[in-house]
């Protein structure tokens, strides 16, 4: 049985949210991924605004965007889909401008794409009739990287029941998928995007770091890395877990460390700080007894002391 779309008003018969006009806010690097994304799905792009025209004009040809502009209020009136992808302290500039702007927004869709922020930033839109949603990929689009797409990422949805699910259907039409967030875990949920995806930059820097000073190449572990974490799509991180630690070779780990010393003991300190963190993830899978973990909690607890 096919499931019913939302629709976003008694009008909107057959409800058909690709046919509905829409406007990105902020052209950025997730703004030109999404503009891309709709377009190859069959959203209608009515308007790109950003604070540069001319940066936008090639994304703005791809995507055959009807505005380019950037000015809020130039966004035509047909628009029900509007997605805000500026930096989180300009919102409230870009809903004072939605307020003053023609658009009907008691028939219209307002997302940001904020994985902090809950919906309730938008408030003030939704006084004013719009169903407000928190539209958060899960995905790294860093500046200098080429854009990607949404399909086959994760997107978590926070807001209105309505919005939620209108939410829903943009992002398995995008071929993403599809998460609702509880309002009081969207915090939570933040955190843990941090941790995955800026944390590991952290701990890839320090291992490129050594690899060059080693005189080996920077991208020696990159399959390795892919890897693990096609184990961990797979396994708990416990049962995922390979390597000195988890089979108890002490041996290996102290040398392990004197590697670390000699030749970038500038990242003794966090090379310790990880090892004991897989030596109590070890220990809480029941890979390793605790003795093999007391022994070796105790090099590591010297060699930050040493």
């Amino acid at each position: 049985m096919e499931k019913t779309r939302p629709k976003l008003s008694v009008a909107d018969d057959p409800p058909d949210l690709q046919r509905l006009g829409v406007a990105i806010i902020g052209v950025g690097s997730v703004g030109r991924s999404l503009a891309r994304s709709l377009a190859l799905s069959g959203y209608r792009v009515a308007a790109l605004i950003h604070r540069s025209k001319k940066s936008v004009q090639e994304i703005g040809t791809e995507t055959s965007a009807q505005v380019i502009s950037q000015r809020v209020r130039d966004i035509p009136q047909t628009v029900r889909l509007v997605f805000i992808c500026t930096r989180e302290s300009d919102y409230h500039t870009v809903i004072d401008d939605l307020i003053e702007s023609a658009i009907p927004l008691q028939n219209t869709v307002v997302a940001h794409v904020s994985g902090r922020e809950s919906a309730a930033v938008l408030a003030p839109l939704q006084e004013q009739g719009a169903m407000v949603l928190s539209f958060h990929p899960l995905g790294s689009f860093a500046p200098s990287a080429p854009d990607k797409m949404f399909r086959g990422l994760t997107v978590g949805l926070e807001g209105s029941v309505a919005a939620v699910e209108i939410g829903r259907c943009v992002a398995e039409d995008l071929g993403a998928i599809p998460v609702e967030i509880p309002t009081d875990l969207k915090s939570a949920y933040y955190v843990s995007a941090v941790m995955t995806s800026n944390f590991l930059c952290t701990l890839m820097g320090d291992v490129q770091e050594l690899l060059y000073r080693a005189g080996l190449p920077v991208t020696l572990t990159h399959s390795l890395a892919r890897d693990t974490l096609d184990n961990l799509a797979e396994l708990p991180a416990e049962q995922a877990l390979t390597g000195p630690i988890v089979r108890g070779d002490v041996q290996a780990l102290k040398a392990q460390v004197a590697t670390v010393k000699e030749i970038a003991p500038d990242i003794l300190k966090t090379f310790v700080a990880l090892a004991q963190a897989n030596v109590n993830l070890a220990r809480s899978g029941n890979r390793i007894t605790g003795a093999q973990a007391d022994e070796m909690s105790i090099i590591l607890t010297e060699a930050h002391e040493a």
